[in-house]
């Protein structure tokens, strides 16, 4: 009869159970590496945020939605920057409650599809008075190219790892960067939400356009 097959030995199964867990050890170590973070010096983060500052032509398309403690809002945004003059277009759910923003910086016209028309010298302090709540429109221009707005008031910047702004705090309201994307020479916002206290709007960004020298747009 052939010899029975002689069986391991506690040191032999001990060292094998070793080796699995350092094998074990070194994949879960593996999957969860990332990438080591790029940093950014503050010149380039001062470069950035002034190239950005600078876009006066522009257009964004894409969805929003409006929070408040009375009113809940949702559609879809065409939003065109010419210079100072805004063109802020909302439109709800199968074009239900639709309204137009429209002038410069002194003056902005606000036409409703229900028919209504009205001036906000002060949008701030008009909204809240004939709604109990406001958006930062004037401020709104400059977060939503992922910079801090140019009015005056300094704000507090978080950057990520790629020098964009994750995160910036100004004239009360907290902009949170969810996510970017390549729109020709720039990075700018896919997805971010600003809040302020109980007024918490949220934008995605599907498109950006930009007016070359002809004045006609170029998509992207």
């Amino acid at each position: 009869m052939s010899p029975e097959p002689s069986r391991p030995t506690l040191l032999q199964s001990a060292q094998r159970v070793t080796l699995v867990a350092v094998c074990v050890a070194a994949l879960a170590a593996c999957a969860t590496t990332r990438e080591p973070m790029t940093t950014t010096t503050d010149a380039e983060w001062d470069e950035r945020r002034q190239t950005l500052q600078a876009l006066e032509e522009w257009e964004l398309r894409g969805r929003i939605s409006l929070s408040t403690p009375s009113d809940a809002l949702s559609g879809t945004l065409t939003w065109r920057q010419m210079f100072g003059d805004m063109d802020f277009r909302f439109r709800g759910p199968l074009g239900i409650g639709g309204m137009r923003i429209s002038g410069d910086e002194q003056q902005l016209r606000v036409k409703t599809s229900n028919g209504d028309e009205f001036y906000l010298t002060d949008p701030v302090a008009d909204l809240e008075s004939r709604f109990g709540w406001h958006v930062p429109l004037y401020s709104m221009q400059h977060w939503v190219l992922g910079v801090p707005s140019t009015d005056g008031e300094e704000a507090a910047e978080q950057l990520d790892g790629s020098g964009r702004l994750a995160s910036l705090q100004q004239h009360g309201w907290t902009v949170a960067y969810e996510s970017y994307r390549e729109a020709g020479e720039h990075q700018l916002p896919r997805k971010l939400v600003m809040e302020n206290g109980e007024i918490r709007i949220r934008l995605v960004v599907d498109r950006w356009s930009f007016f070359d020298d002809s004045m006609a747009l170029s998509g992207l």
